[in-house]
């Protein structure tokens, strides 16, 4: 058993290691020398980038990842019921999770940007414009 675990973590290693060239970019510009200073606004941009990050390149090599464990198993499991079983729930799991991940992800990034504009718009008694953002000036760069 824990020769299997070993062997599926120095894999999971070796399958996402190249994924974390991709993180560059996750942290907004700013707070820096010649940047805009740091604001809420910067935060939450940083939190849609993680959360990008995660559901867009690393969940999906993981789930195939879990998805040929489980082809395997179903594959390899002959006549014995129990290892059937365990595939099925393994590929049934991975299935089930990612269309509760990304069915979540839809919804809030669907009516996340409305909600602050109702708010405001019920709080002003004015139609609701359907955008929300973020504004700060651009740092001015010498030529």
């Amino acid at each position: 058993m824990l020769r299997t675990i070993t062997l599926l973590f120095i894999l999971l290693v070796i399958f996402l290691f190249p994924l974390t060239s991709l993180a560059n970019g996750l942290v907004p510009p700013c707070g820096g020398d010649g940047q805009p200073p740091c604001t809420l606004c910067h935060l939450f941009q940083m939190f849609k980038n993680i959360v990008d990050f995660v559901l867009f390149s690393i969940v999906p090599p993981v789930a195939v990842l879990m998805l040929v464990i489980g082809g395997f198993m179903f594959f390899f499991a002959g006549g014995n019921p129990g290892n059937l079983s365990r595939a099925k729930s393994i590929i049934t799991s991975v299935v089930i999770g990612l269309i509760i991940v990304y069915t979540a992800w839809l919804i809030v990034n669907t009516f996340a940007p409305i909600a602050p504009a109702f708010a405001k718009a019920s709080a002003d008694k004015q139609p609701a414009s359907r955008t929300f953002s973020c504004t700060h000036s651009s740092p001015q760069y010498p030529a």
